[in-house]
C-alpha cells in the first residue's frame, strides 16, 4: 500500500487510531506545516497595503479567507494599545453602539508602513455615547472637551477627549444618529475613510488606494477647491461639485 499522504479506500480506516500509526503522524505533520504556512502567511499579509491584500484576496477562496484574518490581525493591533488584551469587548462594544473609527487609525489600516496612529478617533451616533464613555474610564482614561471648528458644527454635536497617560481617545459624537454626517463634513478626501470593527469604507477608492503614502505630506494653501500634494497627488474638497470625482462620490448626495 501506498505511504503517499493520499486517503482512498482501507487507509481511511488505517487512521482511525490512538493517533500513533506512522499515517496518522504523518497526516498530523502535514498538517501542522500547512496551519504553519497559513499564519506565516496572515504575518506577510498584516503588513501590506490595503490595495494589494484586495487584489490578493480576489485570487481564490483560501487567499481571501487570509486576508480576513490579516485584517482582523491588523484590527487587534490597533486598538490593543487603548483598550488592552480584550479586544472582543471592545469590538462587539463598537458594533452594538453603531460607532465608527475614523481619522489616523484607518489611514493606518490601510498603510501600516512603520509608523503608529497618535489616537484613537471615534465617531458616535447621538444617545450611544455614555456606554463607550464607561467602558474607556473603567480602563482608567479621564475625559476633557475640546472645542470644535465652524466646519464640523455642521455635523458634530461635541468632541472631547479621553485620556490615559499617552493614550489618546477622541470621541465625536454627531449631531443625529447618523455616524457618517461629520465624514461628509471633513475639508478634504484624504480623512473620507472609515471602519467599523468588519469593515473599512473608503470614499474617493481610487485615488485614495494608489496615493495613500503620500496623503500625509503638507498641502499647499487651503482656499484652494483643489489642492495638490507633492507627485501630483490631488485632495479633493468635499465641498466641490464641479469635478468628476465630486459627483461620483458617495458623500457628496
Amino acid at each position: 500500500m501506498s505511504d503517499e499522504p493520499f486517503l482512498h479506500g482501507r487507509e481511511v480506516d488505517d487512521l482511525q487510531d490512538d493517533g500513533r500509526s506512522p499515517k496518522s503522524q504523518r497526516v498530523q505533520e502535514l498538517a501542522s506545516k500547512v496551519m504553519s504556512l497559513a499564519d506565516t502567511g496572515c504575518l506577510v499579509l498584516e503588513h501590506l497595503p490595503f490595495k494589494d491584500l484586495i487584489n490578493y484576496s480576489q485570487t481564490g477562496s483560501s487567499p481571501c479567507q487570509l486576508v480576513k484574518t490579516a485584517l482582523r490581525l491588523r484590527f487587534k493591533s490597533l486598538v490593543r494599545p487603548y483598550v488592552g488584551v480584550d479586544v472582543l469587548t471592545f469590538r462587539s462594544l463598537v458594533l452594538n453602539v453603531g460607532a465608527v473609527i475614523a481619522g489616523s487609525s484607518v489611514t493606518w489600516m490601510l498603510s501600516p508602513w512603520g509608523w503608529n496612529p497618535n489616537n484613537l478617533n471615534m465617531i458616535m451616533p447621538r444617545g450611544k455615547v455614555e456606554r463607550i464613555t464607561a467602558y474607556f474610564t473603567n480602563l482608567g482614561y479621564s475625559q476633557s472637551s475640546i472645542d470644535i471648528d465652524n466646519v464640523a458644527l455642521l455635523a458634530v454635536y461635541h468632541v472631547f477627549h479621553l485620556r490615559r497617560a499617552k493614550d489618546l481617545v477622541i470621541i465625536v459624537k454627531s449631531k443625529n444618529v447618523h455616524v457618517i454626517h461629520p465624514v461628509t463634513c471633513t475639508l478634504n478626501s484624504a480623512q473620507m475613510n472609515i471602519m467599523t470593527p468588519d469593515k473599512i469604507i473608503i470614499f474617493y477608492p481610487e485615488m485614495t488606494l494608489e496615493n495613500m503614502c503620500i496623503i500625509g505630506r503638507r498641502c499647499y494653501p487651503s482656499n484652494q477647491h483643489c489642492r495638490k500634494i507633492p507627485d501630483d497627488f490631488r485632495i479633493i474638497d468635499s465641498h466641490d461639485f464641479n469635478r468628476h470625482c465630486g459627483r461620483n462620490c458617495p458623500t457628496l448626495y
